[in-house]
């Protein structure tokens, strides 16, 4: 259902950075990128994440409640990407763990300020 995300950076080189580090763990790479944006993903129109500077060229801003979602294989792997951000540089918004009977998460926010949630689904 979801073709595209995008999320407001204020420096598109860094976060590109900070985004390639995190995405080789669940092995996705740049589909491509120019002047403004940045897209990952394994197919275009197929769930891609956009970094992009605002079209106003006024600062990003995280919304209230808006979240991304990256879906993980494994318990592992939410834990790797968790602490991959924590060390780059996000801010921890709630560490790996059991949400619910099917549901593996933790949360962060990117160099930016916007929400990111590494998940998995339990057996």
């Amino acid at each position: 259902m979801i073709g595209f995300v995008t999320v407001g950076v204020v420096d598109l080189e860094n976060s590109g950075m900070f985004y390639d580090s995190l995405f080789s763990i669940i092995r996705i790479e740049r589909l491509w990128k120019n002047d403004r944006a940045i897209m990952y993903g394994d197919n275009k129109d197929h769930g891609t994440f956009c970094l992009i500077l605002p079209f106003d060229k006024q600062q990003p801003s995280p919304g209230n409640g808006n979240m991304v979602a990256i879906k993980a294989v494994s318990i592992d792997q939410v834990k790797e990407l968790h602490k991959k951000s924590i060390e780059l540089g996000a801010s921890n918004e709630g560490d790996p763990g059991k949400r619910d009977s099917t549901f593996y998460g933790s949360y962060i926010r990117d160099l930016d300020g916007n929400k990111i949630c590494f998940y998995c689904r339990l057996q």
